[in-house]
């Protein structure tokens, strides 16, 4: 978990936005993927990808 909060901060402006977006959804603020992929009109495999 250390080494993710260093590395997050320097990484996630670099992501394209679409990409920042799902992480920071689902990885940082907990949305469950399924959630995202109905609500963005994406596939399950997609958002996990």
């Amino acid at each position: 978990m250390t080494q993710l909060q260093t590395c997050l901060p320097r990484i996630l402006p670099k992501l394209s936005d679409d990409d920042r977006h799902i992480i920071e959804m689902c990885d940082l603020n907990g949305l469950p993927q399924l959630d995202y992929a109905q609500k963005y009109g994406l596939t399950l495999a997609a958002t996990k990808a």
